[in-house]
């Protein structure tokens, strides 16, 4: 028999399907003559700031974490002992401090940026595993634990966990986009800051799924209004990001394993399209795990 499935099992699969384990910032505090920051948020839960002069040490800042235990009380609490710190469209406020990484007597010569562990908490992973239930199962106002995804039969967590890391990764795409609109310079910590080509290949080919193939050339624009219709949509400007990139392939990933169309637009417009091949009907008609019965299945899929 199968092991149950575990609440911390989802989480960790949708957490590397997404590419989580790219740190990204918190916030950061504007440089301080003298001074130097030290942050644990696992085991003493504090942060402070102290300043040496002469051997003599003054504290500017020293802050439970298990009081502040989220990011905007954080925030606040730095603002109101007079620090001076700013935070990109990346802060998420109501995620919990506990995700920031340790940081031991880091000298604040320079401007500080904190990180935290994940892109996403805990918390808010778990928040699209009750969505999924509520969405797609049709079951609502349940607490997800280890007891109610203990009851999921495989292979259907692999099915949850794509589903939920595809919505996430989209919302990562309007963070990513908000951080590139004010001109967010913040590094993951490895001293490499990512950017994303201004000039669009000469030439691109892009396949959609197993149906649809698209080729773009430059002297004819953009393909953005054809994403749209063969089932998919590109509002941030980033068609070349990795990140969308990631998004079609989870995609592909629940229509080639489960057959589960539903992420795609529910209508296709005639346009610069070529067809692979014969159109799956079950794209547009058929969506997991709700299935049509053989006999609607026969009219729908018959031809005129």
């Amino acid at each position: 028999m199968d092991n149950p499935v575990t609440l911390n099992e989802l989480i960790t699969a949708v957490r590397e399907l997404t590419f989580d384990r790219f740190v990204i910032p918190a916030f950061a505090i504007k440089s301080i003559p003298d001074c130097s920051i030290t942050i644990d948020s696992k085991t003493a839960k504090k942060l402070s700031i102290t300043k040496t002069l002469e051997d003599e040490t003054t504290t500017l800042a020293d802050i439970d974490l298990s009081v502040y235990d989220t990011f905007d009380k954080l925030l606040q609490k730095l603002i109101e002992d007079e620090i001076v710190l700013s935070f990109t469209p990346y802060f998420k406020g109501d995620e919990p401090v506990s995700d920031l990484l340790k940081v031991t007597d880091r000298p604040l010569s320079s401007d500080f940026t904190a990180f935290r562990r994940y892109f996403f908490s805990d918390e808010e992973i778990n928040r699209f595993i009750n969505w999924y239930y509520s969405v797609v199962l049709q079951i609502r106002d349940v607490e997800i634990t280890d007891d109610i995804t203990s009851l999921l039969v495989r292979p259907s967590e692999r099915h949850l966990t794509i589903w939920c890391a595809y919505q996430l990764v989209d919302k990562r795409r309007m963070y990513e986009s908000a951080a590139q609109s004010i001109g967010q310079t913040y590094t993951d910590g490895s001293n490499y800051v990512g950017s994303e080509s201004s000039k669009s290949p000469l030439q691109t080919t892009v396949q959609i799924g197993s149906v649809f193939s698209i080729t773009e050339n430059e002297s004819e624009g953009y393909f953005v209004e054809d994403f749209g219709r063969v089932g998919s949509d590109n509002i941030w400007g980033d068609r070349y990001s990795f990140w969308y990139k990631l998004m079609l392939y989870l995609r592909q990933l629940l229509e080639e394993s489960f057959h589960d169309y539903s992420l795609r637009k529910d209508t296709v417009i005639p346009g610069n399209i070529t067809l692979l091949r014969e159109l799956d009907f079950r794209s547009y008609y058929d969506s997991y795990p709700f299935t049509l019965s053989p006999l609607s299945r026969g009219i729908v899929s018959k031809n005129p």
